[in-house]
Formats: C-alpha cells, sequence, structure tokens
C-alpha cells in the first residue's frame, strides 16, 4: 500500500500548496519549496536527518543525469558534492540552482563527448585487439582522455552489435550517430520545469525508493487512460538511463519471450524517421512509448528494436502501442 498512498499524497497536496503560493512568486520556487515540505518532511521517513537527505538527494540527481558514468568526471562531481549540503535548506527556500548548474555541466561533457563519439563512429576499428569493456562503471574516469577510451570501446561494442544483428557498417554508423545526437539534443532542450522535473524525481526516491515525483505531462498519461510503465503489451522499468522489458502480457510467442531482460533502444512507425529511446531521461521515454503527447501520436503499430548489451542480443519486432487495437 505504500506506493500509492505516496503518489495519491504527492498528486493533491502538491495541487494545494500551489495554487496557494503568493502571486508574486515564480511557480517553480514554490514547486521546489513545495516538494521539499512534502518528501522530506511528509514522507514516511521524518526521521532522516536534513544532511542526509542532501547527500542523498545530490547523489541520485547526478546520478539519475549520467547513471552509466560516462559524461561527468571525477573532478566534476567532488565539485558537485561541495554543495550538496546547502541544497536542502536552499530547497526549501526555493532555490534551485544547484540542479541548473549540474545540468549545464553535463551539458558541456555531452558536447566535448559528441567529438570523440563521431569521431570513433568514423574510426575503423581493430576486432582483431584482445580488450574487454565495462557497460557500467562504479566511479566516474579520472580524466578527459579516461573518458575518451570509455567511448573508444563502448561505440566499438555498439557497431559490432549492429552489424552483427545485419546491419552494413554505413547504416550501423547513421544509427548510432542518431542516437547520439538525439541524447545531446535531449538534454540540450531541457527547460527549467524539466529539469526540475528530474531534481525532484531525485528527491522522492533518496527519500522514498517507492515513491516519485510526477510533473503535469506524466500526471496527463494518468487522464488519457494511458499509464506507464505499461504499454506495447509490455511491462517496463528504467535503469541506468534507459527503458528495459520486466514482462511481456503473452508469453505465448517465441519473440515476445525473447523480449524479456531487453532494454528499448528505439521505435520506428510507417512514414516516420526512427525515434530513439535509449539515453533519454525517464518521462521523455515513457512519452514517446505511451502517450499521444509524445512523438508518436496515435501511432499504433510500431517497429520496436531492442538489445542486450551484456550478450550482444540485438532485433527488433512489431507491436501495438494501445491495447485492443489489432494490427494494422
Amino acid at each position: 500500500m505504500r506506493v500509492p498512498h505516496i503518489i495519491v499524497y504527492l498528486l493533491f497536496e502538491f495541487a494545494l500548496i500551489l495554487s496557494s503560493g503568493r502571486a508574486d512568486e515564480p511557480l517553480d520556487e514554490n514547486l521546489v519549496r513545495a516538494a521539499t515540505k512534502i518528501l522530506a518532511e511528509q514522507s514516511f521517513r521524518k526521521d532522516v536527518a536534513g544532511n542526509e537527505v542532501a547527500r542523498n538527494w545530490a547523489r541520485r540527481f547526478i546520478a539519475l543525469l549520467d547513471s552509466k558514468k560516462m559524461h561527468f568526471l571525477a573532478s566534476d562531481e567532488n565539485d558537485l558534492l561541495v554543495l550538496e549540503e546547502d541544497i536542502y535548506e536552499d530547497a526549501q527556500n526555493g532555490n534551485f540552482d544547484f540542479a541548473i548548474d549540474t545540468v549545464e555541466l553535463l551539458r558541456k561533457r555531452l558536447d566535448v563527448n559528441s567529438t570523440a563519439i563521431h569521431e570513433y563512429l568514423a574510426f575503423e576499428h581493430d576486432y582483431d585487439l584482445d580488450e574487454s569493456m565495462l557497460l557500467t562503471y562504479d566511479e566516474y574516469p579520472e580524466s578527459e582522455n579516461a573518458s575518451y577510451e570509455r567511448w573508444r570501446k563502448r561505440i566499438k561494442y555498439e557497431l559490432l552489435m549492429e552489424t552483427q544483428a545485419g546491419m552494413n557498417l554505413a547504416a550501423a554508423r547513421k544509427f548510432l550517430a542518431a542516437r547520439y545526437d538525439t541524447i545531446q539534443d535531449h538534454y540540450n532542450r531541457l527547460d527549467v520545469s524539466s529539469i526540475l522535473a528530474i531534481y525532484l524525481n531525485a528527491l522522492a526516491i533518496s527519500v522514498d525508493p517507492h515513491s516519485r515525483y510526477f510533473d503535469s505531462k506524466t500526471l496527463a498519461l494518468f487522464r488519457t487512460g494511458i499509464v506507464p510503465p505499461v504499454t506495447l503489451g509490455l511491462e517496463t522499468a528504467y535503469r541506468d538511463s534507459d527503458l528495459w522489458v520486466e514482462n511481456v502480457e503473452d508469453i505465448s510467442g517465441t519473440i515476445r519471450r525473447r523480449l524479456i531482460g531487453k532494454r528499448i533502444v528505439a521505435v520506428t512507425a510507417e512514414g516516420m524517421d526512427t525515434i530513439h529511446i535509449s539515453g533519454l531521461t525517464p518521462d521523455t521515454a515513457y512519452y514517446t512509448l505511451c502517450s499521444p503527447i509524445g512523438a508518436l501520436g496515435f501511432t499504433n503499430q510500431v517497429k520496436v528494436e531492442v538489445d542486450d548489451p551484456r550478450n550482444g542480443d540485438r532485433f527488433s519486432v512489431l507491436l501495438n502501442r494501445f491495447p485492443g487495437r489489432d494490427l494494422d
């Protein structure tokens, strides 16, 4: 009963507090102040000290932005965490500079890494070379050179995955270039409200791992009757900057069973360009798959491209987005 209690409480309490804010105060400041009050003071963990909330909140927010530890440097993390003790008190005063500054730093790193990514996509990689890579890291790279080395191996591996799945090399390079261009463009386009949605979600998870902050767009999914994380006949979960298939409604087919445990990397609909999902923030990924307000609109039949980077499994399957509608 814990999850419904927290979600319902957040929905109604936010509406009450935000509607009662002073007219001369910006809405975003009211939002941060209200979220801090509800999530930290009215949560199930009232015994948690403010400095512990701040510490967990800062780390969770950084991790949500760069869960694979591929963009920030170790020095970036150290510089950001120096400020962690102040963010709880700042939030109570409606101050969210930490969130804005962290995203601005991420954008700078994305810009630098974008150049490296495109260079490695064009590079002639030596697949006879005996080397290994990690899919996720415990620590951020110590230097830009260490970061570039992570990207070299990741791009090399992702090119291998796509070509083994049937793409020619030129198509694989184009597909992956679009993926990373989409990720960079996505973070460059985040407005203050979107940044705050991630920031407050980090606070919600930090206070209670079963709770989550929903912004107005996500709430619209409930109002339209299209509620994540179930769509396409799939139950999904957001982990490490990706949507992963946890379960499927109908496991009678071999292809559907094969979807379990895979991440959704892209979707394609007839007459549309490929829409990349991997690496986006959770709400945007959900909007794309679930909601008519997302990039797919009311399109029903889509080709869903999935992979499992742990073993190189990569394939696609046609699915319906909306229950009860037959394939065209």
